[in-house]
């Protein structure tokens, strides 16, 4: 409790250094920290199934993370990690 509340306190402290309200950072957070991210999981379930001929996934998740800053109906499940419990590795290709 007492690291959430030192955090409070520089919180508030950096607002008043910027003459800002807690509603005005809140707005520029939202504009830009998306809803959505494009997890690795649900880009290779969409990968999988457009192999197998169902583009249904790949269009769903294009279209979800062409607005990732807007609220839309039915992306929660674009926006938890992965339920699995193996390890997940990526590759930046370099």
């Amino acid at each position: 409790m007492k690291i959430l509340k030192n955090w409070k306190k520089r919180w508030n402290r950096r607002l008043q250094t910027y003459n800002n309200t807690p509603e005005k950072f809140l707005k520029l957070m939202k504009t830009v920290n998306p809803l959505i991210i494009p997890r690795n999981q649900k880009v290779e379930e969409a990968l999988q199934a457009a192999e197998n001929g169902n583009l249904k996934p790949t269009t769903q998740l294009l279209e979800i993370l062409n607005k990732p800053y807007t609220e839309q109906e039915d992306i929660y499940n674009y926006q938890i990690p992965s339920s699995l419990n193996e390890k997940y590795q990526t590759f930046c290709g370099t």
